[in-house]
């Protein structure tokens, strides 16, 4: 039936294979798959019940008054009906206006609480969108996935892919970078893009999925799901006028993430001089030469594609754009500057040549003076990226202040719950606000040295003993075991091992990088070569080092859960 839809779609013009859009002729990967077609699965009654099941338990309502829990509760009686709704939506190509209205809550923030801009809007989408949405974006994710569509550095958005995978990723190229010994000159470019998910313009966006596959019945779906999106202000038990937004991802959407990350994958498959991390907008390039010169060069050369993207694409880079220089040795005196030109620059205009992204010298002219959307990146020594602290020596001091800091402000918070919560209540809390903050990255920096780490193993310590009402010198190990709870150091061996297992023994990566000990025929996984002590710290050579460390039955283990148990006990 899908084909059938699809033909006819070609053949009455509403394909947009005709006019393939100037955006999309840069794009290698585009057009690689450009005759691979998007084949829609009919939802199935089945299918949406079990969906229906996973929803959670939460109350809050989108402008229909319809909660998940409501929603499961008549689950079962509604399915069918769901089921006929659904289908129909998408042979017609026609997303229903009764559930593209989205409710917004302005959430204060800080500051003065008249101004508009220290409001967070949050909006709240029906359940029955939601759900609508979750089952679009299984056969989208699905397709795309199959084509390897997505770049290997982008990290955000998809599954078994976290911030951590992020920052391993980045930090990598980093310590690496610092370990080389050709390498005198070590920088990260942190890009920041303005207002990323509400500047995606649907024209562009639509071509995008055109190109990829996503054709006839299933295109106009998405047109009608992403054009003349209505949105309702409530405030004070009050309506605002209904309001169409024609512009970006729907907000707090299910779809909203994954089309994003369509739009944004042309970008990052341009020939970077720098290696690229990116977790949906978060992007941060790494940089290594053996000249300053060299260095700016490939740092310029990079800007120079990114405002030409960005020009074609209809978004702008923020003045948030940072740079980093790192150093294991000195604090260096970087005293140059790098200016980012925007696209309309006088100085260095891109208008006239939208349609190439080669560098085009010939387009500057020292006559003419910047406009005021350009700037210069500054130079930062300490920088917050995907929640860790980076300085330019990697030391990670200002990372463990800030943990013993959040861990210090928490202490007395437990003192008054500890009067009022039973042990078990007070564990939740503990795992919920004091482990995820030292557990958030310790695979990054858990293995830094014991002065940076023993005054967060202290305050851990202190939070165990008033959980279990001990005195301050009681032993604590033996409460850690207890418990059930690792101490930090612990904490750190056993994230580390669990995502090597994950990256190698689990997908069955490792086994290439396996080799045999004459001395006793036991498997072990190499070690990379490292030169400064620094890199040897990082998760790269820490993993591997843990890993053989590990009893040998142990090491066989192939099943994930029962290698988690056995590293925890």
């Amino acid at each position: 039936m899908a084909n059938i839809f699809g033909d006819y779609f070609s053949k009455t013009g509403n394909d947009l294979s005709s006019n393939y859009p100037s955006t999309c002729r840069c794009e290698k990967k585009y057009e690689k798959i450009f005759e691979q077609s998007f084949v829609y699965e009919e939802i199935s009654a089945f299918e949406i019940f079990k969906m229906i099941r996973t929803l959670n338990n939460k109350k809050t309502t989108g402008i229909d008054g319809i909660s998940n829990l409501v929603l499961k509760n008549i689950g079962v009686y509604v399915v069918d009906v769901l089921t006929y709704l659904f289908n129909s939506s998408v042979y017609r190509g026609v997303y229903p206006e009764a559930i593209k209205l989205v409710k917004v809550i302005p959430l204060y923030k800080k500051d003065d609480d008249k101004i508009v801009s220290n409001y967070r809007p949050i909006s709240l989408l029906p359940a029955i969108s939601k759900l609508f949405e979750k089952l679009i974006k299984n056969r989208l994710s699905k397709f795309l996935n199959k084509m390897k569509f997505f770049n290997p550095a982008q990290f955000g958005f998809r599954s078994s892919k976290s911030t951590e995978d992020a920052l391993l990723h980045f930090l990598g190229n980093v310590y690496e970078s610092l370990d080389y010994k050709d390498s005198n000159f070590t920088s990260a470019l942190f890009v920041d893009i303005k207002k990323a998910f509400d500047t995606v313009s649907h024209k562009i966006l639509l071509k995008k999925l055109n190109c990829i596959g996503i054709r006839g019945f299933m295109l106009n779906w998405f047109r009608s799901y992403l054009c003349n999106r209505p949105l309702i202000v409530y405030v004070n038990d009050s309506f605002s006028k209904k309001l169409l937004v024609n512009i970006g991802v729907p907000q707090g959407s299910i779809l909203g993430p994954l089309l994003f990350l369509i739009y944004i994958n042309s970008l990052l498959d341009l020939n970077f001089k720098g290696k690229l991390t990116a977790f949906a907008d978060d992007l941060g390039l790494v940089y290594s030469s053996r000249s300053i010169l060299d260095h700016l060069y490939f740092i310029n050369h990079d800007l120079y594609l990114l405002r030409k993207w960005f020009n074609l694409h209809k978004m702008v880079i923020s003045n948030k754009t940072k740079i980093m220089f790192f150093s294991l040795s000195h604090l260096s005196d970087f005293s140059f500057d790098v200016c980012y030109h925007a696209p309309e620059c006088c100085k260095f205009n891109v208008s006239d040549c939208v349609h190439s992204l080669n560098v085009c010298h010939e387009l500057f002219n020292e006559s003419r003076s910047c406009n005021e959307n350009c700037f210069n990146i500054e130079v930062v020594y300490v920088f917050r990226y995907l929640g860790l602290l980076l300085d330019f020596r990697l030391s990670w001091t200002p990372h463990t202040d800030a943990v013993r800091t959040y861990l210090r402000s928490s202490v007395r918070c437990f003192y008054h719950l500890k009067a009022a919560c039973s042990d078990k209540i007070l564990k939740m809390f503990y795992f919920g606000i004091i482990q995820s903050k030292i557990q958030y990255g310790l695979a990054c920096w858990g293995n830094t040295s014991d002065n940076k780490i023993l005054p967060i193993l202290r305050l851990q310590k202190r939070f165990i003993r008033i959980i279990c009402n001990k005195p301050r010198l009681y032993e604590s190990f033996v409460l850690f075991q207890g418990l059930n709870i690792l101490p930090i150091r612990h904490l750190y061996c056993f994230k580390v091992l669990r995502i090597f297992f994950i990256r190698s023994g689990y997908l069955n990566v490792c086994h290439s990088n396996y080799y045999i000990l004459r001395s006793n025929s036991r498997q072990l996984v190499t070690i990379p070569a490292f030169r400064t002590e620094t890199y040897k710290n990082f998760f790269s050579v820490t993993s591997n080092r843990l890993f053989n460390s590990l009893p040998e039955n142990i090491r066989k283990l192939r099943s994930f859960n029962i290698f988690v148990k056995e590293i925890k006990r």
